[in-house]
């Protein structure tokens, strides 16, 4: 939280995954839930995973 520059809450999370999601799709963690806003494609140039900025969303896809 402190390294994003104010960008991630304690709500938010970075998601590494091979393959990729398309923006604005929801994530399931177990109870939670994320809305996938940006992502850095890592897999491009350097290597078979993308990092995904996630923030927590409730049932309905608002943003808590």
């Amino acid at each position: 939280v402190y390294g994003s520059g104010g960008t991630i809450t304690k709500f938010d999370r970075q998601l590494f995954f091979v393959g990729d999601i398309p923006l604005q799709s929801i994530v399931i963690d177990g109870p939670e839930q994320f809305k996938v806003e940006s992502v850095e494609e890592y897999a491009r140039h350097y290597s078979d995973t993308n990092i995904y900025r996630v923030k927590a969303v409730d049932k309905l896809g608002k943003y808590i």
